[in-house]
């Protein structure tokens, strides 16, 4: 694994936490705090080569999955109270919908306006394909329809270029990263336990609705790789594996 800077992965945000991907409103406000008064600072994944300028420099990677309205309702307020700058995982194909991706339950996307409004903000608006495809799962002329079309579609959006990649449930392997490099991305994040020597590909821990703030403070600040909160963590990325199988897509080749 590189020598990046700890980096976080949230997806929804909420005052009343229902699933196992929703993080409290409340405890992400005191988190913000919590890692502000550690001296932590942030920047965004497409500026993240930037980060260690300095040996003292606490530099941390926040970043969102899924593009939810939710980012923009209840933690955008703390970001911006502390001055925070994240990356958020947009798809191409949803803004503005719900999400009748996902099985457990559809929640709604970020608008075109919200997403203008957080990349005005200084929040990087980053990729999660079109269709949250599990890209393994696809063909070559899929994979490439999936990370381009959603590049294309929020570059109109923002008028800038999108450089960034998350892969939908941690559905990375070398191939799939070479063809995202070949289209223009030139950096994506990394959870599940994938490794990569890649500089360019950022771990990330997952957080989850059982997580206090001092958990997460366990996450990116323990550099012991056996602990109840890391063993929480991985156990949860693995149930999300699952999830892109429910449709039984036609479209996946590896069933």
């Amino acid at each position: 694994m590189n020598d990046s800077p700890p980096g976080l992965l949230f997806h929804s945000i909420t005052p009343k936490p229902g699933e196992m991907s929703h993080y409290s409103h409340s405890d992400f406000k005191y988190l913000c705090t919590l890692l502000k008064e550690n001296g932590y600072s942030t920047n965004t994944l497409k500026n993240m080569a930037n980060a260690n300028d300095t040996p003292e420099s606490k530099q941390i990677l926040i970043t969102f999955d899924d593009g939810l309205e939710s980012v923009f309702k209840y933690a955008l307020p703390s970001l911006e109270e502390q001055r925070f700058k994240t990356t958020i995982f947009c798809m191409g194909g949803f803004y503005g919908s719900k999400s009748t991706w996902d099985i457990f339950s559809h929640n709604t996307h970020l608008t075109r306006e919200q997403i203008i409004s957080l990349h005005t903000l200084g929040h990087e608006i980053g990729s999660h394909t079109c269709t949250h495809a599990y890209l393994p799962f696809l063909n070559k002329d899929r994979q490439l329809k999936e990370l381009t079309d959603s590049k294309a579609r929020l570059e109109d959006i923002i008028g800038a270029p999108v450089t960034s990649l998350s892969f939908p449930y941690g559905g990375y392997n070398d191939q799939i990263w070479q063809l995202a490099r070949e289209i223009g991305y030139t950096k994506a994040t990394l959870y599940r336990n994938h490794s990569s020597s890649d500089s360019n590909l950022y771990p990330v821990e997952g957080v989850y609705r059982f997580d206090s703030p001092f958990d997460v403070l366990h996450k990116i600040n323990s550099t012991s790789l056996y602990s109840i909160v890391r063993a929480r963590t991985a156990m949860m990325a693995h149930f999300a594996k699952g999830t892109p199988l429910w449709m039984y897509r036609k479209t996946y080749t590896s069933l």
